[in-house]
C-alpha cells in the first residue's frame, strides 16, 4: 500500500517461485525467500533481481541482521546464514534431524524450524519450531560472527561452478577451485535436503577440480529425474547450486 491507502503490484516473475519470507536491509534492499526452489533473491533499490541463496528443501521465512540474511529450512530442519552480497552460505544452526535439543548451535536440533525474526541489535535470533509448538531463542549471534571473522588464518576462498551439462543425462561435471589446502565436502541432495550421494570428502591443496556425477545414489541405482542440490563444503563455509537430471 502506499500513503493513500492504494494497493499496487511491487514485483512479479523474476524468479519468484512461492515467495513467502520478505524482509528488508538498511539499505533498502529487499530479500525474499521462495517456499518452492528454495532460492533467496535480493532486490535492489534500482530493481535489479539476483539470487544469493539456494536453500535445500521447503522455505520458511527470513530476517536480517548486520549484513547476514537467516532462512529457515522448514523440512531441513536447519537455520542458514547468507552473506548479503551472495558470497557466502553456511549452515548457521541445526544438525538437519528432527528435535528440540538445546545447546551449541551445530548441536542443536529443530522441528520444522518455520518463522524467524531478529532483535533490535542483532545478537539474538528468535526462531518458531513449527511441529513443537515453541519458540527457540539464539543468542550471541554477533559474538559467534566475529568469532569466525578474527580466526587468524589464510583467508579460505572458494569458487563453486555451475554443472555443465544442465539439464544432462546420464552425466554432468561439477567444477571448483580451492585459494588454500582444505578439508573438502562435495555432495548430491535431493530436494527434500536427504543426502543422495557423497562425491568427495577429504583434504584437497589449491587448485582447480572436476568431478563427475553419473546421476546415481550411494547404492549405485539411478536417480528419479528432476532438481538435485550440489552442495560444496570448504571447512565451514558452504555453496549450494541447483542442477536438473533427466531421464
Amino acid at each position: 500500500y502506499d500513503t493513500g491507502g492504494n494497493l499496487t503490484e511491487y514485483l512479479t516473475g523474476n524468479g519468484l517461485n512461492g515467495p513467502v519470507g520478505i524482509i528488508f536491509d538498511e539499505n533498502e534492499n529487499l530479500y525474499i525467500g521462495n517456499f518452492n526452489d528454495g532460492k533467496v533473491l535480493k532486490r535492489s533499490p534500482n530493481g535489479s533481481v539476483t539470487a544469493i541463496g539456494d536453500i535445500p528443501g521447503w522455505m520458511g521465512f527470513l530476517t536480517y541482521a548486520n549484513g547476514y540474511v537467516y532462512a529457515t529450512a522448514y523440512q531441513g530442519n536447519r537455520i542458514y546464514r547468507i552473506k548479503s552480497d551472495g558470497t557466502e552460505q553456511v549452515v548457521f544452526a541445526g544438525t538437519g534431524n528432527a528435535g528440540t535439543t538445546d545447546g551449541d548451535l551445530l548441536s542443536a536440533s529443530f522441528n520444522a524450524p518455520n518463522g524467524i525474526a531478529a532483535s533490535a541489535t542483532g545478537d539474538t535470533l528468535f526462531v518458531s519450531d513449527f511441529d513443537s509448538r515453541s519458540l527457540r531463542m539464539i543468542t550471541g549471534v554477533n559474538a559467534t560472527i566475529t568469532a569466525i571473522d578474527d580466526v587468524a588464518q589464510p583467508v579460505n576462498t572458494f569458487r563453486l561452478s555451475q554443472n555443465y551439462p544442465n539439464p544432462f543425462n546420464p552425466t554432468t561435471a561439477i567444477s571448483y577451485q580451492l585459494s588454500n589446502i582444505s578439508s573438502v565436502n562435495l555432495s548430491i541432495y535431493n530436494i527434500l535436503g536427504q543426502l543422495v550421494k557423497t562425491l568427495v570428502a577429504e583434504k584437497q591443496s589449491a587448485g582447480s577440480y572436476t568431478v563427475s556425477w553419473d546421476g546415481t545414489n550411494a547404492s549405485g541405482k539411478t536417480v528419479a529425474g528432476g532438481a538435485y542440490i550440489y552442495r560444496l563444503q570448504v571447512g565451514k563455509t558452504t555453496l549450494s547450486r541447483k542442477m536438473m537430471f533427466t531421464k
